[in-house]
């Protein structure tokens, strides 16, 4: 095992000598997508982010999400909502090209955080897996933070000197510990279940950790400071 990690290490070390800059000006970027944001309301959000060349092969992104169009068809009866998020993402870009477009594969992780209050009442479970048993409750406040972490795989297209596309997917886990307080009028019950169906319930349904699978796609535009236009 300490052989095979000398080995990547000596590769990565190599490889960063040897091979064409990714960065060929400058150490910073800024970096802006869009995204949707987990609330039981249909929300938009932006995500701004830094960028930061740690070397010629390393790179960090963080990002924030912030929501900016909220309850777009708000039927859930939820008032309070506050969501917030943070996401560093640590880079390794490979020496090889693919049509001119750097590959890179990245660890992301991310917390969020994310309040809200159901006025309208509802449902929660305090055991897993269906939610079939759990309290009926009349209003109640939700304390929902999530945390993510995934492996990412990522294509940075150059579009001119300073602007490029970053188009990225990836693979991980969602951590989600919820907590029901101020409950009113809670009562013991079993959730009606469709007959027809699978059925699909929010992770703030679940009033304990639950840990879900992640998975995410898009593209960003990314502006770099420091490059020039040749003339």
């Amino acid at each position: 095992m300490r052989k095979l990690i000398c080995n990547l290490l000596l590769f990565f070390i190599t490889s960063s000598a040897r091979a064409q800059r990714i960065f060929p000006e400058g150490n910073w970027g800024a970096s802006l997508t869009g995204a949707m944001v987990p609330l039981p309301t249909f929300t938009l959000g932006i995500q701004p982010g830094l960028l930061y060349k740690v070397s010629d092969r390393v790179s960090l992104l963080t990002e924030l999400t912030i929501p900016v169009i909220k309850n777009i068809g708000d039927n859930s009866g939820t008032t309070n909502q506050r969501y917030f998020r943070i996401q560093p993402e640590f880079r390794y870009h490979f020496p090889f090209r693919k049509r001119k477009n750097n590959i890179y594969m990245g660890l992301r992780l991310s917390y969020a955080i994310r309040k809200l209050e159901d006025v309208d009442g509802g449902f929660y479970s305090d055991v897993t897996p269906g939610l079939v048993e759990g309290f009926y409750f009349d209003k109640a406040k939700i304390n929902s933070p999530i945390m993510t972490s995934s492996l990412q795989v990522g294509s940075i297209a150059n579009g001119t000197k300073t602007i490029s596309l970053d188009f990225f997917w990836g693979v991980g886990a969602r951590f989600i510990n919820t907590k029901y307080t101020d409950v009113v009028n809670p009562v013991n019950g079993f959730r009606n279940r469709p007959a027809d169906g699978p059925v699909f319930y929010p992770s703030y349904s679940y009033n304990k950790a639950v840990t879900w699978l992640h998975i995410n796609a898009g593209f960003r535009l990314v502006y770099h400071f420091g490059r020039r236009n040749n003339h």
